[in-house]
């Protein structure tokens, strides 16, 4: 569980967010950075593996124009990962690094675009294809920039989690799969977690998809015309029934949870109102004869 300072969203690969930052520099003093992944879970049956490889992460001073900080370059047999482990609230480090006391931003997270990407489902391997840059090239393929800002304290480790949200990221395209990341970076020990267990589940439900919105931004038209893409976050009750919802900064939200057929239909759509609260994670119930 944990984490947040910022909430970023993914700008996938062309798109430049201009995010409004003071000038602040670092006074030659330094601190530590490290970084740890992790995944939501994908909604497809039988999948195995979904291998990614990494090539890079960059930072740059907010407000400067100095070149962007390396804070991790992989080597051709580092920085592969299979998504699929690291699901749950649990995470596996990138990197740590010593930086230069002050503000970073636009981070940016470059994917190797050499490197097979792929999903393995029943045992059989998918190429996952990259999404492309803009017609203007200025990102290549697989770079990804995220908004916001992070602050490096002289003599502190600052920590924080990638959440690669498999979920979005992995799009079937009749059998032919792509790779359109979708990530959050968020700071370790700022943030809550939450546990639905849920109770009296209707008969005629297959499967049930929990996400989480922030509080008043769930329309239920808009969301289920686009598979729920703007909630933060999504997980799949376990074999206990049991949601669980990680690395969520402390404030309130709508908890949207959706039940399905066999098709993949949707049955019903619930909501309901949670809270998260920093350093706890909040057990709650979701009792379905009470709606």
């Amino acid at each position: 569980m944990k984490k947040v300072l910022i909430s970023l969203f993914v700008i996938l690969s062309g798109i430049f967010l201009i995010v409004g930052c003071s000038n602040t520099t670092g006074t030659g003093e330094t601190g530590s950075l490290s970084i740890s992944l992790t995944d939501g879970p994908l909604n497809m049956d039988n999948v195995e593996s979904v291998m990614v490889k990494f090539k890079e992460i960059r930072f740059n001073y907010a407000g400067d124009n100095l070149p962007f900080v390396t804070f991790k370059e992989y080597g051709e047999n580092q920085g592969i990962f299979n998504l699929m482990e690291l699901q749950d609230g649990l995470t596996t480090e990138m990197g740590t690094k010593q930086l230069n006391s002050g503000v970073y931003s636009h981070t940016r997270i470059i994917l190797d675009p050499d490197y097979n990407h792929h999903i393995v489902i029943n045992g059989e391997q998918k190429d996952l294809q990259l999404t492309s840059s803009n017609e203007g090239g200025y990102f290549p393929t697989g770079h990804i920039e995220l908004a916001g800002s992070f602050h490096i304290e002289a003599g502190i480790e600052t920590k924080l989690i990638l959440d690669f949200d498999v979920r979005k990221s992995v799009v079937d395209k009749s059998g032919s799969y792509k790779l359109h990341p979708a990530m959050r970076l968020i700071e370790e020990d700022v943030t809550g977690a939450l546990d639905i267990h849920l109770d009296n589940i209707p008969e005629s439900v297959d499967h049930i998809i929990g996400y989480l919105y922030s509080e008043s931004s769930f329309d239920e038209e808009t969301e289920k015309g686009n598979d729920f893409a703007n909630s933060i976050t999504s997980d799949n009750p376990d074999e206990g029934n049991l949601l669980e919802f990680d690395y969520i900064e402390e404030g309130s939200y709508t908890l949207v949870i959706v039940t399905y057929d066999s098709n993949d239909a949707i049955l019903n759509v619930y909501t309901k109102n949670v809270e998260i609260t920093n350093g706890i994670t909040t057990d709650s119930s979701f009792d379905f004869n009470n709606y």
